[in-house]
């Protein structure tokens, strides 16, 4: 699950489909067989950096020089932000907790749902980091972590894979579990749509190959706001070539407390 099919680019894919939306309510949530389909997928992919990145292992280094800017700028916007606890969202064998998460926060649980992946963790992030990581095999439709757990809840090249439905339930339960002046940081592939003949826009693709949706900027802002969200922070990652497709980065809290979370 790791990354959500990592970066993309730009141009698509030619299993997918792209089209409008009537809003993040009208997603079902209830969908066996679109997990069930990006879990083989990711269980078939190499478990390495390349693998997990889709041959884009290259984008390791200005990736985290990105996260790692955008951590520190959020620190100095939100002074009360701990660094004692993150979990990293679709983990896959660790590279974002190994390269970023680990050196910015005492502990970090990485949340993977295929299990050779989160196997290869161990290995890959080594003994000293493994001694500060925990293991949590399964998916982030799943996951509902106890109250005020986590300092950040950092959700990287993965959210694609959840339906709308389930995105939203996801960011409610993860704002539930933020420690005080925490939040929840996403950072991901955005559809740059065209405008159709009748004058509406293209919100999202589909890949039907692993089961994931790339949204636009103003659809994911919609599954925020839907969600009761409130972004604090926004930036568009650097750096990387540009046939991909953009990746902006959001620090979301409570809409109702976002002093709290």
């Amino acid at each position: 699950e790791e990354e959500g099919g990592g970066p993309a680019t730009a141009g698509g894919v030619d299993t997918g489909a792209s089209g409008t939306t009537g809003g993040p309510a009208r997603a079902v949530n209830k969908c066996p067989a679109w997990y069930d389909n990006a879990l083989h997928y990711w269980d078939k992919c190499p478990p390495t950096v390349d693998g997990v990145l889709g041959g884009y292992g290259v984008l390791t280094t200005a990736d985290v020089i990105g996260s790692t800017a955008f951590l520190a700028d959020l620190r100095k916007l939100r002074p009360t932000l701990g660094s004692s606890t993150a979990v990293d969202c679709g983990a896959g064998i660790g590279r974002v907790a190994k390269h970023f998460l680990l050196p910015n926060f005492d502990e970090v649980h990485l949340l993977e749902q295929s299990p050779p992946l989160i196997a290869a963790a161990p290995k890959y992030l080594g003994k000293k980091d493994l001694a500060r990581s925990k293991l949590l095999c399964m998916g982030m439709q799943s996951f509902d972590p106890p109250p005020r757990s986590y300092d950040v809840v950092w959700v990287q090249w993965v959210i694609g894979h959840l339906t709308d439905a389930d995105l939203v339930t996801f960011l409610r339960r993860c704002v539930a579990a933020l420690k005080p002046g925490g939040v929840i940081c996403v950072k991901d592939n955005t559809y740059n749509g065209d405008t159709k003949e009748d004058g509406t826009e293209e919100l999202f693709f589909v890949d039907r190959d692993d089961s994931s949706v790339t949204r636009s900027h103003k659809y994911m802002e919609a599954i925020f706001e839907y969600a009761g969200m409130e972004v604090a922070l926004s930036r568009e990652q650097e750096g990387f070539p540009e046939e991909l497709f953009p990746v902006p980065m959001y620090a979301l809290v409570s809409a109702e407390n976002p002093e709290h979370a």
